[in-house]
């Protein structure tokens, strides 16, 4: 089978596999096929919504409206550095000059000297396996399942079964078509995108 179009990885995701095993009563016997599927359905969701959920940096340019800049990613855990540019200069803003509303996402200055200018903000957003959003588990829950039952069928599972070896022997005499397995394998649900949309970076 060629690689790139389906499940790459058995490593652990911020979707633990030991919760969607209990959640879901998966067999033990199918540990590794089964932690695929769930990298799979996770790299769907972040590929979705455009960011990766694990902590990382990122870096906006945004000009100040009425004291405040909203930050595009959630949640925020640290705000780097905040910089003003103007007429080819730049100064880094103290942080006794805003605050920053967890809530809204937003940063708020305390006068409005930089209503107008340009400002890049430097950031840390993201999750844990802890923090990770009840919507986002409940997508991700969602997404496996529907991996989880189109893979077993497809390899006409039963207990002991290989059903990587099942698929790609389905695929080389040609009874399984695999780019229509794999476009429909790679969908995600409506109701998926439903829950997804606001956590979306445009």
């Amino acid at each position: 089978m060629e690689s790139g179009k389906c499940f790459t990885s058995s490593r652990d995701t911020l979707l633990r596999y030991d919760y969607v095993a209990n959640f879901l009563n998966l067999n033990k016997a199918d540990r590794d096929i089964d932690m695929r599927l769930l990298n799979d359905a996770f790299q769907d969701i972040i590929y979705f919504i455009g960011r990766d959920l694990e902590f990382s940096e990122y870096s906006e340019t945004k000009k100040v409206s009425n004291k405040k800049l909203v930050l595009d990613v959630f949640p925020v855990t640290e705000i780097i550095s905040l910089t003003a540019s103007s007429d080819n200069a730049e100064r880094l803003i103290d942080k006794s000059e805003y605050d920053f509303d967890s809530v809204k996402n937003t940063v708020i200055f305390k006068n409005e000297s930089l209503n107008g200018k340009k400002i890049t903000v430097s950031y840390i957003a993201g999750f844990n396996a802890d923090s990770l959003p009840e919507d986002i588990k409940e997508a991700g829950l969602a997404l496996f399942s529907k991996k989880h039952s189109m893979y077993k069928k497809a390899a006409d599972y039963a207990i002991g079964d290989d059903m990587e070896d099942v698929i790609e022997q389905k695929i080389e005499n040609g009874t399984l078509d695999y780019d229509v397995f794999f476009d429909k394998f790679s969908e995600i649900p409506y109701e998926v995108e439903v829950m997804l949309n606001k956590y979306r970076v445009d």
